[in-house]
């Protein structure tokens, strides 16, 4: 017998029995009754469930809210000197396939193309919104590509019309319509420069003294007459043989044709 096994300062003894607690599957798996619109179940401080009113809460009233906007069937991305054709799809979740077939690039040379135009995969406005934000790096670089200009003076237009798009656009446009016009003008109405006009006079005397210098006698071809004939020129530049014996006169050749000979 191990030592001390019936001592009584060994034997252990509980004073206050626990309290009985259902840990049965039934009684812990089963859930409280729903309620009508307006109740809600709230726990009391001994641990039971009471039915107590709702508290007056802001609520959506989705039969009278606002419809949401349809999102567009294509989104626009503006390239952007960062931008990477495999980040472009991963953003969109769309492949490089469907880029090809919607814009007008082939193979990597998606900057072939200003805007890029993409199927819309999302139903989400707001996601749709955070695709490409619009920022004023988004609009310097679109009115670049309408207007064509360097970073400064696209710059200059945004800046003067507070960042909007679409004033700037209106400025710059105003602004090439005015200087085409007052141009093409001014270079109407400029009389011809003196300089100019001297050059012009010396050319044509040089190559007048050219064509002189090589330009050939007139050839006449050869004619028979009678012995004893006289020849003269008529009113219209004809040679004319004049009979001796006779007032009638006979043409014989222009007087552009060449050389006579009796």
């Amino acid at each position: 017998m191990a030592e001390g096994g019936l001592l009584a300062w060994k034997l252990q003894k509980l004073q206050d029995q626990p309290p009985y607690v259902d840990f049965s599957p039934d009684t812990l798996l089963k859930a409280l009754p729903p309620l009508p619109t307006g109740l809600e179940w709230t726990r009391q401080s001994d641990g039971n469930w009471a039915i107590s009113a709702c508290q007056a809460q802001g609520t959506e009233d989705t039969e009278n809210a606002p419809p949401q906007p349809a999102l567009p069937a294509f989104l626009e991305h503006v390239i952007m000197p960062e931008d990477t054709l495999v980040g472009i799809c991963l953003r969109y979740r769309v492949s490089k396939k469907e880029l090809h077939h919607y814009n007008d690039f082939f193979g990597e040379h998606f900057r072939l193309c200003k805007v890029l135009r993409i199927p819309n995969k999302f139903t989400d406005v707001e996601a749709v919104a955070q695709l490409q934000p619009r920022s004023r790096e988004v609009d310097l670089q679109r009115f670049r590509y309408e207007s064509g200009l360097g970073m400064k003076e696209a710059a200059f237009y945004l800046e003067t019309n507070d960042w909007s798009l679409a004033l700037a656009l209106l400025q710059f446009r105003g602004d090439t319509e005015w200087e085409s016009a007052h141009v093409e003008g001014a270079a109407a109405a400029a009389p011809p420069r003196a300089g100019a006009n001297r050059h012009h006079q010396q050319a044509q005397q040089q190559q007048q003294q050219r064509s002189a210098k090589h330009a050939r006698p007139p050839r006449m071809q050869a004619v028979t007459g009678t012995s004893g004939a006289a020849f003269a020129v008529g009113d219209d530049g004809t040679i004319e043989m004049v009979p001796s014996d006779a007032d009638q006169t006979v043409p014989l050749l222009a007087a552009s044709g060449g050389r006579s000979s009796c």
